[in-house]
């Protein structure tokens, strides 16, 4: 079931522009220990920017991130937002957005879902954790994963044939640092797929960048920042397991058919 949340009707009118009910509402999420963000975007800045989770800690605005009507909001390298989070030995982020498919590894075609992924250091080095669009020689998402202190490792998903770039799509790495392990999956249109993972050797939780949603912290490095549809996102301290993670994304994906139509997800 999908909750409404209107905090009061009647003759007071609400100030602001709801034009979508799906404004007024959010996931009933089956797992919601050690979660500590979600956030919805569209409408309007300040909903883009609100914390479903935890109300004293919204979204930072960085730049100009464009805020759609109603779903979702386009971000860039420089126009995105700051969760003011960090990275943490256990995690599991849950991102909805539109797929980005890169032809080439270039800064302006690959893109960044979310991450902390950073070029920081003395010596400067590649630190942190993320999402991203990228291409070897085909489309792709993967992740990057700090681990034992060294350059973060890859995980890498091919599905170049796989994805519509016209519809939604929800995209996960799981990280369970006391286990020794990360995973990623992705899921549109069926079942959640779960393509990847990787041993940990001694978890590192990069804590020198907060996680961003949209960009990330190393404009040096690929990717830079190609424009990326940005719909949800989900932030767990905590490694979910991978049932968890498809209770959740069943419950997101009735919200998202419940309040905007979308039945992207299957």
């Amino acid at each position: 079931m999908n909750n409404i949340y209107i905090p009061k009707l009647g003759d007071v009118v609400i100030p602001g522009t709801h034009p979508k009910k799906g404004h007024f509402m959010q996931p009933d999420l089956p797992v919601i220990a050690g979660l500590k963000a979600m956030y919805i975007h569209g409408g309007t800045l300040e909903l883009s920017m609100r914390n479903r989770a935890d109300n004293t800690a919204p979204l930072i605005k960085v730049g100009s991130p464009s805020i759609q009507a109603d779903f979702g909001a386009v971000c860039s390298f420089g126009n995105c937002f700051d969760t003011g989070k960090v990275s943490t030995k256990n995690q599991t982020h849950i991102v909805i957005c539109k797929p980005v498919k890169p032809t080439a590894a270039t800064e302006t075609q690959q893109a960044f879902m979310m991450g902390n992924y950073s070029y920081s250091g003395s010596p400067a080095v590649y630190r942190g954790d993320g999402l991203a669009f990228l291409f070897s020689g085909q489309s792709l998402y993967g992740a990057f994963v700090e681990d034992n202190n060294v350059t973060p490792m890859n995980m890498i998903n091919y599905y170049s044939a796989a994805y519509d770039t016209t519809k939604w799509a929800a995209f996960v790495e799981l990280v369970d640092g006391d286990n020794g392990v990360a995973r990623i999956a992705a899921r549109q249109g069926g079942p959640l797929n779960w393509q990847n993972s990787k041993a940990l050797v001694n978890r590192t939780a990069y804590t020198d960048r907060t996680i961003r949603i949209g960009s990330h912290h190393a404009p040096a490095a690929y990717p830079a920042g190609a424009a990326i549809t940005m719909g949800m996102e989900l932030i767990f301290e905590t490694a979910l397991t991978q049932t968890q993670v498809t209770s959740v994304l069943d419950s997101v994906s009735a919200y998202l058919s419940a309040a905007w139509g979308i039945t992207d997800l299957g």
